[in-house]
Protein backbone atom coordinates (compact mmCIF):
# COMPACT_ATOMS: atom_id res chain seq x y z
CA UNK A 1 0.00 0.00 0.00
CA UNK A 2 1.56 3.34 -1.01
CA UNK A 3 2.41 5.85 1.69
CA UNK A 4 -0.21 8.48 2.30
CA UNK A 5 0.73 12.04 1.45
CA UNK A 6 1.26 14.06 4.62
CA UNK A 7 -1.15 16.95 5.05
CA UNK A 8 0.28 20.47 4.64
CA UNK A 9 0.12 21.09 8.38
CA UNK A 10 2.47 18.16 8.99
CA UNK A 11 4.86 19.39 6.32
CA UNK A 12 4.80 22.86 7.79
CA UNK A 13 5.46 21.51 11.26
CA UNK A 14 8.42 19.52 9.92
CA UNK A 15 9.84 22.71 8.41
CA UNK A 16 9.27 24.64 11.65
CA UNK A 17 11.06 21.93 13.61
CA UNK A 18 13.98 22.19 11.19
CA UNK A 19 14.31 25.99 11.52
CA UNK A 20 16.91 25.90 14.35
CA UNK A 21 19.13 23.62 12.23
CA UNK A 22 18.74 25.86 9.20
CA UNK A 23 19.54 28.99 11.22
CA UNK A 24 22.70 27.39 12.59
CA UNK A 25 23.92 26.28 9.14
CA UNK A 26 26.86 28.30 7.78
CA UNK A 27 25.98 27.54 4.13
CA UNK A 28 22.28 28.16 3.41
CA UNK A 29 22.74 27.00 -0.21
CA UNK A 30 23.16 23.39 0.97
CA UNK A 31 19.60 23.48 2.31
CA UNK A 32 18.11 25.36 -0.60
CA UNK A 33 15.41 22.79 -1.31
CA UNK A 34 14.15 22.76 2.25
CA UNK A 35 14.24 26.57 2.43
CA UNK A 36 12.24 26.93 -0.79
CA UNK A 37 9.72 24.43 0.54
CA UNK A 38 9.49 26.42 3.76
CA UNK A 39 8.92 29.63 1.83
CA UNK A 40 6.19 28.02 -0.27
CA UNK A 41 4.40 26.65 2.79
CA UNK A 42 4.78 29.94 4.68
CA UNK A 43 3.11 31.79 1.83
CA UNK A 44 -0.14 30.05 2.70
CA UNK A 45 -2.44 30.69 5.60
CA UNK A 46 -2.04 29.55 9.16
CA UNK A 47 1.55 30.72 9.70
CA UNK A 48 2.22 33.16 12.52
CA UNK A 49 4.25 36.30 11.89
CA UNK A 50 7.22 35.16 13.97
CA UNK A 51 7.68 31.91 12.03
CA UNK A 52 7.17 33.71 8.72
CA UNK A 53 9.80 36.26 9.68
CA UNK A 54 12.32 33.53 10.54
CA UNK A 55 11.72 31.81 7.19
CA UNK A 56 12.02 35.09 5.27
CA UNK A 57 15.29 35.87 7.05
CA UNK A 58 16.72 32.50 6.01
CA UNK A 59 15.59 33.07 2.43
CA UNK A 60 17.16 36.54 2.48
CA UNK A 61 20.51 35.01 3.45
CA UNK A 62 20.17 32.44 0.69
CA UNK A 63 19.38 35.07 -1.96
CA UNK A 64 22.28 37.22 -0.73
CA UNK A 65 24.70 34.30 -1.04
CA UNK A 66 23.49 33.64 -4.59
CA UNK A 67 23.85 37.33 -5.52
CA UNK A 68 20.10 37.92 -5.86
CA UNK A 69 20.25 41.19 -3.96
CA UNK A 70 16.82 42.62 -4.80
CA UNK A 71 15.02 39.53 -3.49
CA UNK A 72 17.38 39.35 -0.52
CA UNK A 73 16.76 42.97 0.48
CA UNK A 74 12.97 42.67 0.13
CA UNK A 75 12.80 39.51 2.23
CA UNK A 76 15.22 40.83 4.88
CA UNK A 77 13.25 44.06 5.22
CA UNK A 78 9.96 42.18 5.57
CA UNK A 79 11.54 39.77 8.06
CA UNK A 80 12.84 42.67 10.16
CA UNK A 81 9.37 44.22 10.41
CA UNK A 82 7.64 40.92 11.31
CA UNK A 83 10.26 39.89 13.86
CA UNK A 84 10.20 43.35 15.43
CA UNK A 85 6.42 43.15 15.87
CA UNK A 86 6.79 39.66 17.34
CA UNK A 87 9.26 40.96 19.94
CA UNK A 88 12.22 38.89 18.64
CA UNK A 89 14.73 41.74 18.76
CA UNK A 90 17.75 39.50 18.18
CA UNK A 91 16.52 38.11 14.85
CA UNK A 92 15.03 41.49 13.87
CA UNK A 93 18.46 43.06 14.36
CA UNK A 94 20.03 40.25 12.33
CA UNK A 95 17.56 40.96 9.50
CA UNK A 96 18.41 44.68 9.69
CA UNK A 97 22.12 43.79 9.53
CA UNK A 98 21.41 41.74 6.40
CA UNK A 99 19.70 44.79 4.84
CA UNK A 100 22.72 46.90 5.70
CA UNK A 101 25.18 44.40 4.20
CA UNK A 102 23.13 44.19 0.99
CA UNK A 103 23.00 48.00 0.68
CA UNK A 104 26.77 48.19 1.14
CA UNK A 105 27.47 45.53 -1.46
CA UNK A 106 25.10 47.09 -4.01
CA UNK A 107 26.51 50.58 -3.49
CA UNK A 108 23.37 52.05 -1.88
CA UNK A 109 25.39 53.71 0.87
CA UNK A 110 22.90 56.39 1.92
CA UNK A 111 20.23 53.76 2.58
CA UNK A 112 22.78 51.65 4.44
CA UNK A 113 23.64 54.61 6.66
CA UNK A 114 19.93 55.22 7.34
CA UNK A 115 19.46 51.58 8.39
CA UNK A 116 22.57 51.85 10.55
CA UNK A 117 21.35 54.98 12.30
CA UNK A 118 17.96 53.49 13.15
CA UNK A 119 19.32 50.12 14.26
CA UNK A 120 22.13 51.67 16.33
CA UNK A 121 19.62 53.87 18.16
CA UNK A 122 17.60 50.80 19.09
CA UNK A 123 20.69 48.85 20.16
CA UNK A 124 21.91 51.70 22.38
CA UNK A 125 18.44 52.10 23.92
CA UNK A 126 18.29 48.38 24.77
CA UNK A 127 21.92 48.22 25.88
CA UNK A 128 22.63 45.50 23.29
CA UNK A 129 26.39 45.95 23.06
CA UNK A 130 26.93 42.84 20.91
CA UNK A 131 24.65 44.18 18.19
CA UNK A 132 26.18 47.65 18.56
CA UNK A 133 29.62 46.17 17.86
CA UNK A 134 28.39 44.59 14.62
CA UNK A 135 26.60 47.75 13.53
CA UNK A 136 29.61 49.97 14.19
CA UNK A 137 31.75 47.63 12.12
CA UNK A 138 29.19 47.77 9.29
CA UNK A 139 29.31 51.54 9.51
CA UNK A 140 33.10 51.42 9.22
CA UNK A 141 32.75 49.26 6.09
CA UNK A 142 30.31 51.81 4.65
CA UNK A 143 32.81 54.62 5.20
CA UNK A 144 35.58 52.52 3.62
CA UNK A 145 33.52 52.09 0.46
CA UNK A 146 33.30 55.88 -0.01
CA UNK A 147 36.94 56.55 0.94
CA UNK A 148 36.07 58.17 4.28
CA UNK A 149 39.03 56.52 5.99
CA UNK A 150 39.21 58.87 8.96
CA UNK A 151 35.54 58.23 9.84
CA UNK A 152 36.08 54.49 9.32
CA UNK A 153 39.04 54.52 11.71
CA UNK A 154 36.95 56.28 14.36
CA UNK A 155 34.19 53.66 14.02
CA UNK A 156 36.76 50.85 14.35
CA UNK A 157 38.21 52.42 17.48
CA UNK A 158 34.73 52.61 18.98
CA UNK A 159 34.18 48.94 18.07
CA UNK A 160 37.32 48.00 20.00
CA UNK A 161 36.27 50.15 22.96
CA UNK A 162 32.80 48.58 23.18
CA UNK A 163 34.27 45.10 22.66
CA UNK A 164 36.63 45.70 25.59
CA UNK A 165 33.63 46.70 27.75
CA UNK A 166 31.82 43.49 26.78
CA UNK A 167 34.87 41.38 27.56
CA UNK A 168 35.21 43.07 30.94
CA UNK A 169 31.53 42.55 31.80
CA UNK A 170 31.43 38.89 30.71
CA UNK A 171 34.82 37.84 32.09
CA UNK A 172 33.20 36.26 35.17
CA UNK A 173 30.30 34.62 33.33
CA UNK A 174 30.90 31.04 32.24
CA UNK A 175 27.83 31.04 29.97
CA UNK A 176 29.08 33.95 27.85
CA UNK A 177 31.73 32.05 25.86
CA UNK A 178 29.73 32.20 22.62
CA UNK A 179 29.12 35.93 23.06
CA UNK A 180 32.80 36.62 23.69
CA UNK A 181 33.73 34.52 20.64
CA UNK A 182 31.39 36.47 18.34
CA UNK A 183 32.53 39.82 19.70
CA UNK A 184 36.18 38.78 19.41
CA UNK A 185 35.63 37.87 15.75
CA UNK A 186 34.11 41.27 15.02
CA UNK A 187 36.87 42.99 16.99
CA UNK A 188 39.49 41.20 14.88
CA UNK A 189 37.80 42.42 11.72
CA UNK A 190 37.69 45.93 13.22
CA UNK A 191 41.44 45.83 13.91
CA UNK A 192 42.03 44.77 10.31
CA UNK A 193 39.80 47.60 9.06
CA UNK A 194 41.60 50.04 11.37
CA UNK A 195 44.99 49.07 9.94
CA UNK A 196 43.49 49.18 6.43
CA UNK A 197 42.17 52.72 7.02
CA UNK A 198 45.41 53.98 8.53
CA UNK A 199 47.31 52.64 5.52
CA UNK A 200 45.21 54.83 3.24
CA UNK A 201 45.60 57.80 5.60
CA UNK A 202 49.36 57.31 5.47
CA UNK A 203 49.26 57.38 1.66
CA UNK A 204 47.22 60.59 1.77
CA UNK A 205 49.77 62.22 4.09
CA UNK A 206 52.59 61.14 1.81
CA UNK A 207 50.89 62.62 -1.26
CA UNK A 208 50.68 65.95 0.58
CA UNK A 209 54.33 65.83 1.55
CA UNK A 210 53.71 65.14 5.23
CA UNK A 211 56.33 62.45 5.57
CA UNK A 212 56.47 62.44 9.38
CA UNK A 213 52.67 62.04 9.65
CA UNK A 214 52.73 59.31 6.98
CA UNK A 215 55.42 57.39 8.88
CA UNK A 216 53.46 57.67 12.12
CA UNK A 217 50.25 56.43 10.45
CA UNK A 218 52.07 53.44 8.95
CA UNK A 219 53.46 52.54 12.35
CA UNK A 220 49.99 52.76 13.87
CA UNK A 221 48.57 50.68 11.01
CA UNK A 222 51.14 47.94 11.57
CA UNK A 223 50.36 47.92 15.30
CA UNK A 224 46.60 47.69 14.68
CA UNK A 225 46.67 44.77 12.21
CA UNK A 226 45.78 41.41 13.82
CA UNK A 227 47.70 38.16 13.38
CA UNK A 228 45.97 35.98 10.79
CA UNK A 229 44.84 32.46 11.69
CA UNK A 230 42.67 29.71 10.24
CA UNK A 231 39.73 31.05 12.24
CA UNK A 232 40.05 34.66 11.07
CA UNK A 233 37.07 36.09 9.15
CA UNK A 234 37.49 36.30 5.38
CA UNK A 235 36.86 40.05 5.41
CA UNK A 236 39.64 40.43 7.98
CA UNK A 237 42.05 38.35 5.87
CA UNK A 238 41.28 40.44 2.80
CA UNK A 239 42.07 43.71 4.56
CA UNK A 240 45.18 42.30 6.25
CA UNK A 241 46.56 41.13 2.88
CA UNK A 242 45.91 44.53 1.36
CA UNK A 243 47.33 46.51 4.29
CA UNK A 244 50.46 44.37 4.73
CA UNK A 245 51.13 44.55 0.99
CA UNK A 246 50.88 48.36 1.05
CA UNK A 247 53.12 48.51 4.13
CA UNK A 248 55.81 46.43 2.39
CA UNK A 249 55.36 43.37 4.63
CA UNK A 250 55.19 40.90 1.73
CA UNK A 251 56.11 37.94 3.93
CA UNK A 252 53.16 38.65 6.23
CA UNK A 253 50.92 39.22 3.21
CA UNK A 254 52.04 35.90 1.66
CA UNK A 255 51.34 34.02 4.90
CA UNK A 256 47.88 35.60 5.15
CA UNK A 257 47.19 34.85 1.46
CA UNK A 258 47.93 31.15 1.98
CA UNK A 259 45.43 31.07 4.87
CA UNK A 260 42.93 32.99 2.76
CA UNK A 261 43.14 30.52 -0.14
CA UNK A 262 42.88 27.53 2.17
CA UNK A 263 39.74 28.98 3.69
CA UNK A 264 38.22 29.87 0.31
CA UNK A 265 38.59 26.32 -1.01
CA UNK A 266 36.16 25.21 1.68
CA UNK A 267 33.45 27.59 0.44
CA UNK A 268 31.02 27.17 -2.47
CA UNK A 269 32.20 28.82 -5.68
CA UNK A 270 29.47 31.44 -5.59
CA UNK A 271 30.08 34.67 -7.56
CA UNK A 272 29.95 36.70 -4.37
CA UNK A 273 32.80 34.79 -2.74
CA UNK A 274 34.83 34.49 -5.92
CA UNK A 275 34.71 38.23 -6.55
CA UNK A 276 36.25 38.75 -3.12
CA UNK A 277 38.85 36.04 -3.78
CA UNK A 278 40.01 37.42 -7.13
CA UNK A 279 40.10 40.97 -5.77
CA UNK A 280 42.18 39.95 -2.75
CA UNK A 281 44.68 37.92 -4.77
CA UNK A 282 44.92 40.69 -7.36
CA UNK A 283 45.87 43.17 -4.62
CA UNK A 284 48.49 40.74 -3.31
CA UNK A 285 50.08 40.13 -6.73
CA UNK A 286 50.04 43.84 -7.55
CA UNK A 287 52.09 44.74 -4.47
CA UNK A 288 54.27 41.66 -4.87
CA UNK A 289 55.53 43.05 -8.20
CA UNK A 290 53.54 40.73 -10.50
CA UNK A 291 51.26 43.08 -12.47
CA UNK A 292 50.36 40.45 -15.10
CA UNK A 293 48.90 38.05 -12.55
CA UNK A 294 47.26 40.96 -10.73
CA UNK A 295 45.53 42.13 -13.93
CA UNK A 296 44.17 38.64 -14.60
CA UNK A 297 42.72 38.41 -11.09
CA UNK A 298 41.22 41.88 -11.29
CA UNK A 299 39.48 41.04 -14.58
CA UNK A 300 37.97 37.91 -13.05
CA UNK A 301 36.84 39.94 -10.03
CA UNK A 302 35.16 42.50 -12.29
CA UNK A 303 33.30 39.77 -14.21
CA UNK A 304 32.09 38.24 -10.95
CA UNK A 305 30.98 41.64 -9.61
CA UNK A 306 29.08 42.44 -12.79
CA UNK A 307 27.32 39.08 -12.74
CA UNK A 308 25.79 39.85 -9.32
CA UNK A 309 25.55 43.65 -9.74
CA UNK A 310 28.05 44.21 -6.92
CA UNK A 311 28.63 47.90 -7.73
CA UNK A 312 30.11 49.03 -4.41
CA UNK A 313 33.73 48.11 -5.18
CA UNK A 314 33.54 48.02 -8.98
CA UNK A 315 35.05 51.48 -9.74
CA UNK A 316 37.99 50.94 -7.39
CA UNK A 317 38.63 47.47 -8.87
CA UNK A 318 38.66 48.93 -12.38
CA UNK A 319 41.10 51.60 -11.21
CA UNK A 320 43.42 48.92 -9.77
CA UNK A 321 43.17 46.94 -13.02
CA UNK A 322 44.18 50.05 -15.00
CA UNK A 323 47.17 50.52 -12.67
CA UNK A 324 48.18 46.88 -13.14
CA UNK A 325 48.04 47.16 -16.95
CA UNK A 326 50.07 50.39 -16.80
CA UNK A 327 52.71 48.70 -14.63
CA UNK A 328 52.83 45.81 -17.13
CA UNK A 329 53.37 48.18 -20.06
CA UNK A 330 49.92 47.67 -21.61
CA UNK A 331 49.00 51.32 -21.76
CA UNK A 332 46.12 50.97 -24.24
CA UNK A 333 44.34 48.50 -21.93
CA UNK A 334 45.14 50.74 -18.97
CA UNK A 335 43.52 53.71 -20.70
CA UNK A 336 40.44 51.63 -21.63
CA UNK A 337 39.89 50.42 -18.07
CA UNK A 338 40.59 53.86 -16.68
CA UNK A 339 37.76 55.26 -18.83
CA UNK A 340 35.45 52.48 -17.64
CA UNK A 341 36.37 53.28 -14.03
CA UNK A 342 35.48 56.93 -14.58
CA UNK A 343 32.19 55.92 -16.21
CA UNK A 344 31.36 53.63 -13.28
CA UNK A 345 32.15 56.43 -10.84
CA UNK A 346 29.65 58.66 -12.60
CA UNK A 347 26.95 56.27 -11.44
CA UNK A 348 28.30 55.89 -7.89
CA UNK A 349 29.30 59.55 -7.41
CA UNK A 350 25.73 60.78 -6.79
CA UNK A 351 25.29 58.04 -4.22
CA UNK A 352 28.50 59.08 -2.47
CA UNK A 353 27.39 62.71 -2.52
CA UNK A 354 24.05 61.73 -0.96
CA UNK A 355 25.94 59.79 1.69
CA UNK A 356 28.20 62.75 2.46
CA UNK A 357 25.15 65.00 2.69
CA UNK A 358 23.50 62.50 5.02
CA UNK A 359 26.64 62.33 7.17
CA UNK A 360 26.73 66.12 7.44
CA UNK A 361 23.02 66.16 8.35
CA UNK A 362 23.57 63.58 11.08
CA UNK A 363 26.48 65.61 12.45
CA UNK A 364 24.30 68.72 12.48
CA UNK A 365 21.53 66.82 14.28
CA UNK A 366 24.00 65.57 16.89
CA UNK A 367 25.35 69.09 17.40
CA UNK A 368 21.84 70.50 17.74
CA UNK A 369 20.96 67.84 20.34
CA UNK A 370 24.14 68.66 22.26
CA UNK A 371 23.31 72.37 22.22
CA UNK A 372 19.76 71.64 23.34
CA UNK A 373 21.05 69.61 26.28
CA UNK A 374 23.51 72.33 27.24
CA UNK A 375 20.79 74.99 26.92
CA UNK A 376 18.40 72.96 29.08
CA UNK A 377 21.11 72.47 31.71
CA UNK A 378 21.99 76.17 31.66
CA UNK A 379 18.30 77.07 31.91
CA UNK A 380 17.89 74.78 34.92
CA UNK A 381 20.93 76.35 36.55
CA UNK A 382 19.58 79.84 35.89
CA UNK A 383 16.23 78.91 37.38
CA UNK A 384 17.96 77.61 40.49
CA UNK A 385 20.00 80.81 40.75
CA UNK A 386 16.89 82.97 40.26
CA UNK A 387 15.02 81.06 42.93
CA UNK A 388 17.88 81.36 45.40
CA UNK A 389 18.25 85.07 44.60
CA UNK A 390 14.56 85.76 45.15
CA UNK A 391 14.66 84.10 48.58
CA UNK A 392 17.88 85.89 49.54
CA UNK A 393 16.64 89.28 48.32
CA UNK A 394 13.42 88.85 50.27
CA UNK A 395 15.24 88.11 53.51
CA UNK A 396 18.11 90.57 52.95
CA UNK A 397 15.80 93.49 52.11
CA UNK A 398 13.03 92.55 54.49
CA UNK A 399 15.11 92.51 57.68
CA UNK A 400 16.62 96.06 57.44
CA UNK A 401 13.37 97.61 56.14
CA UNK A 402 11.28 96.06 58.91
CA UNK A 403 13.86 97.19 61.48
CA UNK A 404 13.90 100.72 60.03
CA UNK A 405 10.11 100.88 60.05
CA UNK A 406 9.89 99.69 63.64
CA UNK A 407 12.59 102.13 64.79
CA UNK A 408 10.94 105.02 62.94
CA UNK A 409 7.50 104.14 64.38
CA UNK A 410 9.05 104.08 67.85
CA UNK A 411 10.57 107.54 67.28
CA UNK A 412 7.22 108.94 66.12
CA UNK A 413 5.13 107.51 68.93
CA UNK A 414 7.64 108.32 71.69
CA UNK A 415 9.13 111.55 70.36
CA UNK A 416 7.74 113.55 73.30
CA UNK A 417 9.21 111.16 75.86
CA UNK A 418 12.73 110.58 74.41
CA UNK A 419 15.71 112.70 75.20
CA UNK A 420 17.44 114.35 72.20
CA UNK A 421 20.44 111.99 72.45
CA UNK A 422 18.17 108.90 72.46
CA UNK A 423 16.15 110.24 69.54
CA UNK A 424 19.33 111.00 67.62
CA UNK A 425 20.65 107.46 68.22
CA UNK A 426 17.33 105.95 67.10
CA UNK A 427 17.36 108.01 63.90
CA UNK A 428 20.96 106.99 63.17
CA UNK A 429 19.81 103.36 63.49
CA UNK A 430 17.04 104.05 60.96
CA UNK A 431 19.59 105.57 58.57
CA UNK A 432 21.93 102.56 59.04
CA UNK A 433 19.13 100.13 58.17
CA UNK A 434 18.20 102.18 55.11
CA UNK A 435 21.88 102.32 54.03
CA UNK A 436 22.04 98.53 54.31
CA UNK A 437 19.00 98.14 52.03
CA UNK A 438 20.36 100.79 49.68
CA UNK A 439 23.69 98.96 49.34
CA UNK A 440 21.85 95.81 48.35
CA UNK A 441 19.73 97.60 45.75
CA UNK A 442 22.90 99.22 44.36
CA UNK A 443 24.42 95.76 43.87
CA UNK A 444 21.27 94.53 42.14
CA UNK A 445 21.25 97.60 39.91
CA UNK A 446 24.88 97.00 38.92
CA UNK A 447 24.07 93.36 38.18
CA UNK A 448 21.08 94.28 35.98
CA UNK A 449 22.87 96.94 33.91
CA UNK A 450 24.67 94.50 31.62
CA UNK A 451 24.88 94.72 27.85
CA UNK A 452 25.64 91.82 25.51
CA UNK A 453 28.99 90.24 26.42
CA UNK A 454 32.01 91.16 24.33
CA UNK A 455 35.08 89.01 24.93
CA UNK A 456 38.35 90.95 25.01
CA UNK A 457 41.73 90.92 26.71
CA UNK A 458 41.53 92.64 30.13
CA UNK A 459 44.20 93.86 32.52
CA UNK A 460 43.26 92.13 35.78
CA UNK A 461 45.46 94.19 38.20
CA UNK A 462 44.16 97.42 36.69
CA UNK A 463 40.55 96.20 36.99
CA UNK A 464 41.11 95.30 40.65
CA UNK A 465 42.55 98.74 41.44
CA UNK A 466 39.74 100.54 39.62
CA UNK A 467 37.09 98.54 41.48
CA UNK A 468 38.76 99.24 44.85
CA UNK A 469 39.20 102.95 44.12
CA UNK A 470 35.61 103.20 42.86
CA UNK A 471 34.36 102.13 46.28
CA UNK A 472 36.05 105.20 47.86
CA UNK A 473 33.90 107.67 45.89
CA UNK A 474 31.69 109.66 48.25
CA UNK A 475 33.59 108.65 51.39
CA UNK A 476 35.63 110.90 53.63
CA UNK A 477 39.28 110.21 54.44
CA UNK A 478 42.05 108.58 52.45
CA UNK A 479 41.61 105.02 51.16
CA UNK A 480 44.22 102.33 51.88
CA UNK A 481 45.63 101.09 48.53
CA UNK A 482 45.03 97.53 47.37
CA UNK A 483 48.30 95.55 47.30
CA UNK A 484 48.65 92.61 44.90
CA UNK A 485 50.98 89.68 45.61
CA UNK A 486 51.98 86.50 43.78
CA UNK A 487 52.91 85.73 40.18
CA UNK A 488 50.35 85.24 37.41
CA UNK A 489 49.68 86.54 33.88
CA UNK A 490 48.20 90.02 34.26
CA UNK A 491 45.72 89.49 31.41
CA UNK A 492 42.47 87.55 31.39
CA UNK A 493 39.78 87.11 28.73
CA UNK A 494 36.22 88.26 29.33
CA UNK A 495 33.74 91.12 29.19
CA UNK A 496 35.01 94.39 30.70
CA UNK A 497 31.64 95.47 32.11
CA UNK A 498 30.96 92.07 33.71
CA UNK A 499 34.41 91.98 35.26
CA UNK A 500 34.00 95.49 36.71
CA UNK A 501 30.59 94.61 38.21
CA UNK A 502 31.90 91.31 39.57
CA UNK A 503 34.91 92.90 41.32
CA UNK A 504 32.88 95.83 42.68
CA UNK A 505 30.17 93.62 44.22
CA UNK A 506 32.74 91.15 45.54
CA UNK A 507 34.78 93.88 47.24
CA UNK A 508 31.59 95.36 48.73
CA UNK A 509 30.75 91.97 50.26
CA UNK A 510 34.29 91.47 51.57
CA UNK A 511 34.21 94.95 53.11
CA UNK A 512 30.80 94.22 54.65
CA UNK A 513 32.14 91.11 56.34
CA UNK A 514 35.68 92.20 57.11
CA UNK A 515 35.69 95.94 57.57
CA UNK A 516 37.07 98.90 55.61
CA UNK A 517 40.72 97.73 55.56
CA UNK A 518 42.07 96.53 52.23
CA UNK A 519 42.01 92.74 51.82
CA UNK A 520 45.13 90.77 50.92
CA UNK A 521 45.07 89.77 47.25
CA UNK A 522 47.19 86.86 45.96
CA UNK A 523 47.45 86.07 42.22
CA UNK A 524 48.39 82.56 41.02
CA UNK A 525 47.80 80.10 38.18
CA UNK A 526 45.49 77.09 38.34
CA UNK A 527 45.83 75.28 35.03
CA UNK A 528 44.59 77.60 32.30
CA UNK A 529 42.89 79.97 34.75
CA UNK A 530 44.12 82.89 36.85
CA UNK A 531 43.18 82.51 40.52
CA UNK A 532 42.63 85.59 42.69
CA UNK A 533 42.58 84.81 46.44
CA UNK A 534 41.06 87.46 48.70
CA UNK A 535 41.92 87.16 52.42
CA UNK A 536 40.44 89.48 55.04
CA UNK A 537 39.72 89.44 58.80
CA UNK A 538 36.10 88.66 59.54
CA UNK A 539 33.86 88.36 62.53
CA UNK A 540 32.83 84.76 63.12
CA UNK A 541 29.16 85.50 62.67
CA UNK A 542 29.74 87.41 59.45
CA UNK A 543 32.22 84.86 58.07
CA UNK A 544 29.45 82.26 58.00
CA UNK A 545 27.24 84.68 56.06
CA UNK A 546 29.11 84.12 52.78
CA UNK A 547 26.41 83.00 50.41
CA UNK A 548 24.13 86.01 50.57
CA UNK A 549 22.75 87.99 47.65
CA UNK A 550 26.04 89.68 46.78
CA UNK A 551 28.02 86.44 46.61
CA UNK A 552 25.25 84.76 44.61
CA UNK A 553 25.42 87.59 42.07
CA UNK A 554 29.19 87.23 41.89
CA UNK A 555 28.92 83.45 41.38
CA UNK A 556 26.53 83.97 38.49
CA UNK A 557 28.75 86.56 36.78
CA UNK A 558 31.85 84.39 37.26
CA UNK A 559 30.02 81.44 35.69
CA UNK A 560 29.02 83.61 32.71
CA UNK A 561 32.71 84.49 32.24
CA UNK A 562 33.67 80.77 32.17
CA UNK A 563 35.18 81.03 35.65
CA UNK A 564 34.16 80.32 39.21
CA UNK A 565 33.85 81.78 42.72
CA UNK A 566 33.81 79.93 46.04
CA UNK A 567 34.71 80.32 49.71
CA UNK A 568 37.83 78.51 50.87
CA UNK A 569 38.58 76.98 54.25
CA UNK A 570 40.23 79.47 56.61
CA UNK A 571 41.07 79.78 60.32
CA UNK A 572 38.38 81.14 62.59
CA UNK A 573 38.00 84.89 62.24
CA UNK A 574 39.37 84.99 58.69
CA UNK A 575 37.55 85.13 55.38
CA UNK A 576 39.06 83.66 52.19
CA UNK A 577 37.34 83.85 48.82
CA UNK A 578 38.81 82.47 45.57
CA UNK A 579 37.94 83.82 42.14
CA UNK A 580 39.08 82.12 38.92
CA UNK A 581 38.97 83.64 35.44
CA UNK A 582 40.21 82.23 32.11
CA UNK A 583 43.74 83.41 31.35
CA UNK A 584 44.67 84.95 28.03
CA UNK A 585 46.95 82.55 26.16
Amino acid sequence: MPDLIAPPTAELQRVIDALPTLEAAEDPARHRGLLEQAAALAAGEGVDGHTLGRIQLLMARLHAQLGEYELAYARALSASEKLERAGDTARASSAASTCISICIETGDFSRALEHLRQTQAGARARGDLELLVRLLFNQACTFLCVDEFDAAAQCCEEVLRVAAEIAKETSKEKSADALRSQVATTAESARAALGFSRTYLADAHERRGRLAEAKAERRRAAEALPQASDRSPLASLHMVIYARSRLGDLEGARHTASIFLRRVRQLPRAPRWMAQVWLTMGVYYQHAGRPGRAAARFERAIRAMRSIRHDGELPNTMQMLANAHAANGRHADALRWLRQAHAARRFTQPEQERLHYRMAALERDAEERRLERETALLHAQRLAVVGRLMAQIYHSLGAPLVAARQALSLCITQADHLRPSELSAALRGVVAHIDEATALTRQLRMFSYRAAPQAMVLDLPLALQEAWNGMAIGRSGPREPLALHGVAPPQVRGDAQRLAVLLRILLIEIERLGGAQAPQVMLSMNGSAVRVLFASPAREADASAVGGVGFTLCEEIAREMQGGLWRMDAPQGELRVALELPAER
